[in-house]
């Protein structure tokens, strides 16, 4: 089953791809299918997979611009809010 807020990080993958004229097919591809994985698992994401997903959107983000850039942004910041969320889902 498929968690609400990795399917908003995979939408702005999406718009990111529709956007994108090739060269960033395989990364978006890459992390789409870490997402996949992470819904996989069932159980509540590591924090340092999801820190590397964060990592390599950053990095994507740094190397782009216009509305790909954009996407991307949004991407990293919701995969940013569900990792804090998870921290203090944790913490309780």
């Amino acid at each position: 089953m498929s968690d609400p807020d990795l399917d908003r990080v995979r939408t702005e993958l999406q718009h990111a791809r529709e956007e994108d004229t090739g060269e960033l097919n395989e990364p978006l591809n890459n992390l789409t299918q870490a997402l996949e994985r992470l819904d996989e698992e069932g159980n509540e994401p590591k924090p340092e997979r999801l820190d590397s997903i964060h990592d390599e959107l950053v990095r994507l983000q740094e190397d782009t611009g216009g509305e790909i850039r954009e996407h991307l942004r949004r991407a990293r910041d919701q995969v940013r809010a569900y990792r804090e969320n998870a921290d203090e889902l944790t913490e309780e």
